[in-house]
Protein backbone atom coordinates (compact mmCIF):
# COMPACT_ATOMS: atom_id res chain seq x y z
CA UNK A 1 0.00 0.00 0.00
CA UNK A 2 1.50 3.32 -1.03
CA UNK A 3 -0.04 6.61 -0.09
CA UNK A 4 0.34 9.82 -2.01
CA UNK A 5 1.69 12.84 -0.21
CA UNK A 6 -0.15 16.07 0.27
CA UNK A 7 1.75 19.22 -0.70
CA UNK A 8 4.41 19.90 1.91
CA UNK A 9 4.36 16.34 3.28
CA UNK A 10 6.80 13.58 2.44
CA UNK A 11 5.31 10.43 0.94
CA UNK A 12 4.76 7.53 3.30
CA UNK A 13 6.94 4.62 2.27
CA UNK A 14 5.18 1.49 1.18
CA UNK A 15 4.43 -0.55 4.28
CA UNK A 16 5.19 -4.22 3.95
CA UNK A 17 2.39 -6.72 4.43
CA UNK A 18 3.14 -9.39 6.98
CA UNK A 19 1.49 -12.74 7.43
CA UNK A 20 1.81 -15.44 10.06
CA UNK A 21 1.32 -18.69 8.14
CA UNK A 22 1.24 -20.88 11.26
CA UNK A 23 -1.88 -19.19 12.62
CA UNK A 24 -5.20 -20.61 11.51
CA UNK A 25 -6.40 -17.16 10.46
CA UNK A 26 -3.36 -16.29 8.30
CA UNK A 27 -3.33 -12.92 10.02
CA UNK A 28 -2.49 -9.83 8.01
CA UNK A 29 -1.55 -6.38 9.28
CA UNK A 30 -3.73 -3.66 7.82
CA UNK A 31 -3.49 0.09 8.23
CA UNK A 32 -6.56 1.63 9.85
CA UNK A 33 -7.10 5.22 8.71
CA UNK A 34 -8.11 7.86 11.21
CA UNK A 35 -11.62 9.15 10.56
CA UNK A 36 -12.48 12.84 10.27
CA UNK A 37 -14.80 12.36 13.27
CA UNK A 38 -16.14 9.60 15.50
CA UNK A 39 -19.65 10.08 14.17
CA UNK A 40 -21.11 6.64 13.34
CA UNK A 41 -21.60 7.68 9.72
CA UNK A 42 -17.99 8.95 9.29
CA UNK A 43 -15.83 6.78 7.04
CA UNK A 44 -13.51 4.60 9.15
CA UNK A 45 -15.03 5.67 12.48
CA UNK A 46 -16.17 2.17 13.46
CA UNK A 47 -12.67 0.67 13.07
CA UNK A 48 -11.03 3.57 14.90
CA UNK A 49 -13.53 3.34 17.80
CA UNK A 50 -13.02 -0.45 17.92
CA UNK A 51 -9.23 0.11 18.09
CA UNK A 52 -9.57 2.55 20.99
CA UNK A 53 -11.95 0.19 22.78
CA UNK A 54 -9.44 -2.64 22.28
CA UNK A 55 -6.60 -0.49 23.65
CA UNK A 56 -8.70 0.46 26.67
CA UNK A 57 -9.58 -3.20 27.33
CA UNK A 58 -5.90 -4.16 27.25
CA UNK A 59 -4.99 -1.30 29.60
CA UNK A 60 -7.80 -2.29 31.95
CA UNK A 61 -6.57 -5.91 31.96
CA UNK A 62 -2.96 -4.81 32.53
CA UNK A 63 -3.47 -2.37 35.38
CA UNK A 64 -6.86 -3.40 36.76
CA UNK A 65 -8.36 0.06 36.27
CA UNK A 66 -9.82 2.41 33.67
CA UNK A 67 -7.46 5.12 34.93
CA UNK A 68 -5.48 5.21 31.66
CA UNK A 69 -8.43 4.79 29.29
CA UNK A 70 -9.38 7.50 26.83
CA UNK A 71 -12.40 8.18 24.70
CA UNK A 72 -12.08 8.02 20.91
CA UNK A 73 -13.09 11.67 20.47
CA UNK A 74 -10.53 12.83 23.09
CA UNK A 75 -7.51 11.58 21.18
CA UNK A 76 -8.66 12.08 17.59
CA UNK A 77 -7.72 15.80 17.25
CA UNK A 78 -4.15 14.97 18.34
CA UNK A 79 -3.95 12.07 15.87
CA UNK A 80 -5.21 14.21 13.00
CA UNK A 81 -2.79 17.09 13.68
CA UNK A 82 0.07 16.46 11.25
CA UNK A 83 2.00 19.68 11.85
CA UNK A 84 4.57 18.27 14.25
CA UNK A 85 4.05 14.51 14.25
CA UNK A 86 2.69 11.57 12.31
CA UNK A 87 0.49 8.87 13.78
CA UNK A 88 -0.55 5.63 12.17
CA UNK A 89 -2.71 2.80 13.37
CA UNK A 90 -2.49 -0.82 12.28
CA UNK A 91 -4.64 -3.80 13.16
CA UNK A 92 -5.01 -7.55 12.94
CA UNK A 93 -8.42 -9.20 12.68
CA UNK A 94 -9.82 -12.60 13.44
CA UNK A 95 -13.05 -13.36 11.60
CA UNK A 96 -13.48 -9.66 10.80
CA UNK A 97 -13.03 -8.44 14.40
CA UNK A 98 -10.02 -6.38 15.51
CA UNK A 99 -8.07 -8.43 18.06
CA UNK A 100 -4.76 -6.56 18.02
CA UNK A 101 -3.66 -3.00 17.25
CA UNK A 102 -0.32 -1.29 16.77
CA UNK A 103 0.14 2.47 17.13
CA UNK A 104 3.06 4.16 15.37
CA UNK A 105 4.14 7.72 16.10
CA UNK A 106 6.99 9.85 14.79
CA UNK A 107 8.06 13.49 14.93
CA UNK A 108 8.57 15.57 11.79
CA UNK A 109 11.52 17.63 13.04
CA UNK A 110 13.84 18.27 15.95
CA UNK A 111 15.89 15.93 18.12
CA UNK A 112 13.19 13.23 18.08
CA UNK A 113 12.81 13.13 14.29
CA UNK A 114 14.81 9.90 14.16
CA UNK A 115 12.65 8.20 16.82
CA UNK A 116 9.54 6.05 16.42
CA UNK A 117 7.17 5.28 19.28
CA UNK A 118 5.43 1.91 19.13
CA UNK A 119 2.53 0.54 21.13
CA UNK A 120 1.13 -2.94 20.49
CA UNK A 121 -1.97 -4.29 22.21
CA UNK A 122 -3.55 -7.72 21.84
CA UNK A 123 -6.83 -8.71 23.45
CA UNK A 124 -6.21 -11.26 26.23
CA UNK A 125 -8.35 -13.88 24.50
CA UNK A 126 -6.37 -13.51 21.24
CA UNK A 127 -2.88 -13.80 22.70
CA UNK A 128 -0.30 -16.47 21.88
CA UNK A 129 -1.33 -16.59 18.23
CA UNK A 130 1.46 -14.42 16.86
CA UNK A 131 -0.55 -11.20 16.45
CA UNK A 132 1.62 -9.10 18.78
CA UNK A 133 4.82 -10.35 17.17
CA UNK A 134 3.37 -9.73 13.72
CA UNK A 135 2.48 -6.11 14.59
CA UNK A 136 5.77 -5.42 16.38
CA UNK A 137 7.78 -6.70 13.40
CA UNK A 138 5.63 -4.65 11.03
CA UNK A 139 6.16 -1.45 13.05
CA UNK A 140 9.90 -2.09 13.40
CA UNK A 141 10.25 -2.63 9.64
CA UNK A 142 8.29 0.56 9.00
CA UNK A 143 10.64 2.47 11.32
CA UNK A 144 13.67 1.07 9.48
CA UNK A 145 12.16 1.91 6.07
CA UNK A 146 11.71 5.50 7.23
CA UNK A 147 15.28 5.73 8.53
CA UNK A 148 14.38 5.88 12.23
CA UNK A 149 17.39 5.05 14.36
CA UNK A 150 15.66 4.77 17.73
CA UNK A 151 12.49 2.93 18.70
CA UNK A 152 10.65 3.36 22.00
CA UNK A 153 8.03 0.76 22.86
CA UNK A 154 5.21 1.22 25.35
CA UNK A 155 4.61 -1.90 27.40
CA UNK A 156 1.95 -2.59 29.99
CA UNK A 157 2.02 -5.67 32.17
CA UNK A 158 1.17 -6.78 35.66
CA UNK A 159 4.09 -9.17 35.39
CA UNK A 160 2.07 -12.02 36.84
CA UNK A 161 4.09 -15.19 37.12
CA UNK A 162 7.33 -13.41 36.30
CA UNK A 163 10.07 -12.38 38.70
CA UNK A 164 10.00 -8.69 39.52
CA UNK A 165 12.94 -6.35 39.47
CA UNK A 166 13.29 -4.62 42.80
CA UNK A 167 14.88 -1.19 43.01
CA UNK A 168 18.19 -1.11 44.81
CA UNK A 169 17.98 -0.18 48.49
CA UNK A 170 19.05 3.25 49.65
CA UNK A 171 22.75 3.44 50.52
CA UNK A 172 23.35 1.83 53.89
CA UNK A 173 19.91 0.17 54.01
CA UNK A 174 18.60 -3.23 53.01
CA UNK A 175 15.29 -3.85 51.28
CA UNK A 176 13.69 -4.46 54.66
CA UNK A 177 14.66 -0.98 55.85
CA UNK A 178 17.30 -2.06 58.35
CA UNK A 179 20.95 -1.22 58.12
CA UNK A 180 23.20 -3.61 56.21
CA UNK A 181 21.70 -7.07 56.62
CA UNK A 182 23.74 -10.10 55.54
CA UNK A 183 21.43 -10.98 52.64
CA UNK A 184 21.71 -7.53 50.99
CA UNK A 185 25.30 -6.73 51.88
CA UNK A 186 27.68 -9.68 51.51
CA UNK A 187 30.09 -9.76 54.39
CA UNK A 188 27.89 -7.57 56.61
CA UNK A 189 27.14 -10.47 58.94
CA UNK A 190 30.75 -11.60 59.22
CA UNK A 191 33.26 -10.45 61.81
CA UNK A 192 35.59 -9.07 59.11
CA UNK A 193 34.52 -5.47 58.55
Amino acid sequence: MTSTAEPGHEPVPETPTHAVPETPTHAVVEQIPFPASVSPDAAGAADYVAAVDLENAVRRAAIGSDELSWEPDEQLPHLLDEVHSDHRLFGVREQGRLVAVGWYETRREGDAATTAWLDVSVLPEARRRGHGTLLAEHLEQLARAEGRTQVIAYVRSRGEGEPRLLPPPAPGRCRGGTTRCASCWPGAGSSAR
